[in-house]
């Protein structure tokens, strides 16, 4: 089977550790022949491991949307050229029209969430997305949740969306099982870990107020969120500024972007994980902080519920109050923080696929979209649900 691996929207957060674990699993599938188109973002990111996957590999240029939605052109000579029998754009929806079948990841949860307002996104761009997503041969997700929104709000039929289920980076697991624990020493921070980029659907800009709050809660014990946003950007300059206003500065730092190769190793100096998030498709911060003995309190929202089940602590992501009595809870009580980590191991292995069973899982649908064999029966981790 000859595949080619569309990349060219991927440049930031967790895509390019999905990204990346692709091509780690490709480059040992020496019965797939494979073809790739990257971001010069993820080239960077990706070195010889691109090589040791791919026999031919097309970088794009393109820092905004509209200049990748431009590539589309060059990608369509690219795979005329190659001739895969599948081609996959690993997130999508995606403009170009292939003349192989055709299949698209789908991770815009705001198309599937309309009950949340977001004001970063233009009402033309989320109709242009939509009807790129409508169109689309073939999807894959990566939860039941998703797959029912996308059927209710985009009106897509569920026959052509497969449901491959979310697992953590095998490189994550290496590393983690590299980084030893961060030492405790009496009277340190309780440390937060918020391990996300700066968007508007993460809702990272309610913690200065969550902070506030948690800083009366715990009377005077010391607490500190750890973010990963660039110390030189304006997201981080205004959320300092706001932090700054409301006398929580001391309590808000960030350590700046971390390379995937890094991130178990904050994990690992982490009391507990918090993700405010108000909507998402998929995230592998679930399944890192389970995979890392990490507590998780994150937002009681339909697609955190499905993923974590009884292994977190939920609160309102609109309430900083909520928020941070969650925290304190964790803070003041460490049987509970124990008790969540221990569920947090069984739910990995209830939820979430091994790396390799998930990857047998990409192959099979790869197979089946290139047979154009709709998502109607789906065994194993591929599916099942309420099918």
């Amino acid at each position: 089977m000859r595949v080619l691996l569309d990349f060219n929207q991927i440049t930031v957060g967790g895509g390019v550790q999905v990204a990346l674990t692709v091509l780690h699993n490709a480059a040992r599938t020496r019965q797939v022949r494979w073809f790739a188109v990257l971001s010069p973002e993820l080239r960077a990111e990706a070195r010889a491991g691109c090589a040791d996957a791919c026999e031919e590999i097309l970088e794009l240029p393109g820092r905004t949307a509209i200049e990748r939605y431009l590539n589309g052109g060059r990608i369509r000579a690219f795979e005329r050229r190659v001739r895969p029998d599948v081609s996959f754009s690993v997130f999508g929806p995606v403009a170009w029209r292939a003349g192989s079948p055709h299949l698209q990841g789908f991770a815009i949860p705001h198309l599937i969430y309309p009950e949340v307002e977001l004001p970063s996104q233009g009402v033309r761009a989320a109709a242009f997305k939509r009807a790129l997503a409508r169109r689309a041969q073939f999807l894959v997700v990566e939860s039941e949740t998703v797959r029912r929104r996308m059927e209710c709000h985009l009106r897509i039929d569920r026959r052509k969306v497969f449901v491959v289920r979310n697992s953590y980076s095998p490189l994550f697991a290496q590393r983690l099982r590299e980084v030893a624990a961060h030492p405790r020493e009496p009277g340190s921070p309780f440390a937060i870990l918020v391990p996300a980029v700066h968007a508007a659907h993460k809702n990272l800009e309610v913690l200065p107020r969550a902070a506030v709050v948690l800083r009366r809660l715990l009377d005077g014990k010391p607490f500190r969120f750890v973010l990963t946003l660039p110390t030189d950007g304006g997201p981080w300059a205004a959320l300092r500024k706001a932090a700054a206003s409301l006398r929580v500065l001391e309590h808000v730092e960030s350590v700046g972007a971390v390379p995937h190769g890094r991130i178990a190793e904050l994990y690992r100096q982490a009391d507990c994980v918090c993700l405010p998030t108000l909507l998402e498709c998929s995230t592998a911060v679930y399944p890192e902080s389970f995979m890392a003995g990490v507590p998780v309190t994150t937002s009681r929202r339909d697609f955190a519920l499905e993923s974590c089940g009884e292994a977190a602590l939920y609160f309102n992501p609109l309430d900083p109050a909520d928020i941070a009595e969650k925290l304190a809870l964790l803070a003041d009580d460490r049987e509970l923080r124990g008790r969540l980590a221990s569920e947090g191991e069984r739910q990995l292995g209830r939820a979430y696929p091994a790396p390799e069973e998930k990857w047998q899982a990409q192959l099979q649908v790869l197979r089946r979209v290139a047979a154009r064999e709709s998502a109607a029966t789906e065994p194993g981790w591929a599916g099942g649900g309420d099918e």
